[in-house]
C-alpha cells in the first residue's frame, strides 16, 4: 500500500540557516521555522526544526535570515541520538521546496526545489 509524508508550512525563520558540510562533502543548513496559528480567542506556534541538503542548503543560507517569511516543503523524520546516557528524539522537516515570501513591492520570489534522486524500486 502507498503512503504519503509530505509537510508544507508557511512561517517565519527563527534562527539563520547554520550551514556544514559532511564528511561525504554534501552541504546541510539546518534553521527553525515558527509558525503562528491564530484563532478567535488566542494564538499557538509551533516551531519546526528545518533541515535542507545541498544547493538548496547553500540557497537558503544566502537568502534567509531570521524573521524574513518562508513556505517549506518537505518530509517529517524524526530522529534519536543519545546526549548524557539519555534518548533525545528530534522530529525535522527535511525541505526539498522552498520560496521566499516578500512583502509589499517586492515582487514575485522565485521557487527553489532540490533535484529528487529516485531509485527505480521507489517508482511504481
Amino acid at each position: 500500500m502507498p503512503s504519503l509524508n509530505k509537510i508544507m508550512i508557511i512561517g517565519n525563520v527563527g534562527k539563520d540557516p547554520e550551514v556544514r558540510t559532511t564528511t561525504t562533502g554534501k552541504n546541510v543548513a539546518t534553521f527553525s521555522v515558527a509558525v503562528t496559528e491564530k484563532r478567535k480567542t488566542d494564538e499557538h506556534t509551533e516551531c519546526f526544526n528545518v533541515v535542507v541538503w545541498d544547493k538548496l542548503a547553500d540557497i537558503c543560507a544566502q537568502y534567509l535570515s531570521k524573521g524574513k517569511s518562508v513556505y517549506l516543503e518537505g518530509r517529517q523524520q524524526t530522529r534519536m541520538y543519545q546526549k548524557d546516557g539519555t534518548n533525545v528524539y528530534r522530529t525535522e522537516l527535511i525541505a526539498d521546496k522552498m520560496q521566499m515570501l516578500g512583502g509589499k513591492g517586492e515582487g514575485k520570489a522565485p521557487t527553489y526545489q532540490a533535484k529528487q534522486e529516485l531509485d527505480d524500486d521507489l517508482l511504481f
